[in-house]
């Protein structure tokens, strides 16, 4: 956005984290379907860990362990980017009570809030969209497309 619109920010204008969770390979036991799951939040620039933990994903889940992390690390009022499993409300809420801003995924799948935002997009055109070319991840081909 910055190249497209011209913009000059500051560095803290421009300093964005992304919280997000991965599996630990190898951690799985056997017969099981999930195991050890650490989540990060890392300073997109420079691509360092502003803040980790690690959860039992037998037992707990990724969505939990991110507001634990944001909340115990006081990030909450920080820029942050995020997947689409943390559009829930509880944690945008969180967010918006301590001034932060954040940039969700929406998927597909998330039908009302989809057609909530399609209807917002017919109303005011997107000034920026993107389509990726398809990709085939996951055993399944997947395109994005970005709009803002």
């Amino acid at each position: 956005m910055v190249k497209v619109y011209g913009l000059s920010l500051s560095p803290k204008q421009q300093s964005w984290l992304a919280a997000n969770g991965k599996e630990l390979r190898g951690s799985i036991a056997s017969g099981c379907t999930r195991g050890m799951s650490c989540v990060s939040v890392v300073e997109q620039q420079s691509q360092l860990p502003v803040a980790q933990s690690y959860y039992d994903g037998r037992k707990h889940s990724e969505r939990p362990a991110i507001i634990n992390l944001l909340t115990d690390n006081h990030l909450l009022s920080c820029k942050i980017t995020l997947d689409a499993l943390h559009l829930p409300p509880d944690l945008v809420t969180a967010i918006a009570q301590q001034q932060g801003c954040y940039l969700i995924g929406l998927k597909s799948n998330q039908h009302r809030l989809l057609c909530s935002c399609i209807v917002r997009t017919m109303l005011r055109p997107a000034e920026f969209v993107r389509l990726d070319s398809p990709q085939f991840k996951h055993g399944r081909p997947q395109r994005r497309q970005y709009r803002y």
